[in-house]
C-alpha cells in the first residue's frame, strides 16, 4: 500500500523508507498542508488515519496527515474525508489568531512540535511496525 505523509513538521526525518512506499510531502504551514491534501483527495487518495484526531482541544500549528493510495470504490469514504478536510480548513479559518497565538514563542512550538509528532508516529507503531 502506498502511504504519504503530509506534514509541516520537521521533525519527521525526509526519508521514511522504513515503512516501504511511504513518502514524506513538506508544507511551509498549515494551509499548505490542508491545500495539498484536497488535491491528494480529489486525486484517489484517502485518509489512512481521522485527521481531528488529537487537534480539536487546542489549536496546533503543526499538522501531519497520513493519507493511503487505496482503490476506494465506494463514494462514502471520500465524501467522509472531503467533510473531515473541511472541518479542518473551518477549524483554521475561524481560530486562525489562536493558531498564531500557540506559535508565538520557540517554546510553545516545540512543544507543538512534538505532540503532532507524538500522534502521527503512534499510528504509524499501532498499524505498520509489526512485533518482534
Amino acid at each position: 500500500m502506498e502511504l504519504a505523509l503530509v506534514t509541516n513538521n520537521d521533525l519527521f526525518p525526509g526519508d521514511m523508507q522504513a515503512l516501504e512506499g511511504c513518502e514524506v510531502i513538506f508544507c511551509r504551514d498549515l494551509p499548505e498542508v490542508l491545500r495539498t491534501c484536497k488535491h491528494l483527495l480529489e486525486t484517489g487518495w484517502r485518509f489512512e488515519c481521522d485527521p481531528l484526531a488529537g487537534y480539536l482541544s487546542r489549536p496546533n500549528p503543526f499538522h501531519s496527515i497520513l493519507l493511503n493510495k487505496r482503490k476506494q470504490e465506494d463514494e462514502q469514504f471520500l465524501l467522509r474525508d472531503i467533510d473531515a478536510l473541511d472541518a479542518l480548513f473551518r477549524l483554521y479559518a475561524e481560530n486562525q489568531d489562536r493558531y498564531l497565538a500557540h506559535a508565538s514563542t520557540q517554546r510553545r512550538l516545540n512543544d507543538h512540535r512534538a505532540v503532532d509528532y507524538s500522534i502521527i508516529s503512534r499510528v504509524l507503531e499501532a498499524r505498520y511496525v509489526k512485533e518482534v
